[in-house]
């Protein structure tokens, strides 16, 4: 990924491999998909843009086996998060993403809205202890 990155400046690339086992109750068969997701930053890193897909690149894709095999299981998952506070403590993610359900036999699209609230503790005691204790106040 680094040479790529090297190549296309300021693009986070983010790959993930998933193997899926077979399922007998199901007739699921064996597969492995390839996810791959793009990122830019913009605006001093304030927001995040991501688009992304995944393909299967090993055993049976799921979309051949749905009964309605339209064009909406082809477009990709996006995704953009704008930190609220520079530091990013709090954020709002807006997305919309593609999924298979195996129990529906077929995919849907989740799109939404989440708002996080991210802190970071240098000892799992942290958690537990006031604001004020934090400080020494």
């Amino acid at each position: 990924a680094q040479i790529a990155a090297d190549l296309i400046k300021g693009v986070d690339i983010n790959l993930d491999l998933k193997n899926y086992q077979a399922d007998p109750a199901t007739n699921f068969t064996t597969r492995t998909d390839l996810n791959l997701a793009l990122s830019k930053q913009l605006l001093n890193d304030r927001l995040i843009v991501t688009v992304g897909k995944s393909y299967t690149i090993d055993g049976t894709a799921p979309a051949a086996n749905t009964q309605n095999n339209s064009t909406t299981q082809f477009l990709p998952d996006i995704s953009t998060t704008y930190k609220l506070s520079k530091d990013g403590r709090y954020a709002l993610k807006v997305y919309r993403k593609n999924q298979y359900e195996t129990i529906m036999d077929g995919y849907f699209i989740e799109t939404g809205i989440t708002f996080s609230f991210t802190m970071s503790y240098e000892k799992f005691k942290e958690i537990f202890q006031k604001e004020k204790m934090k400080s020494g106040k």
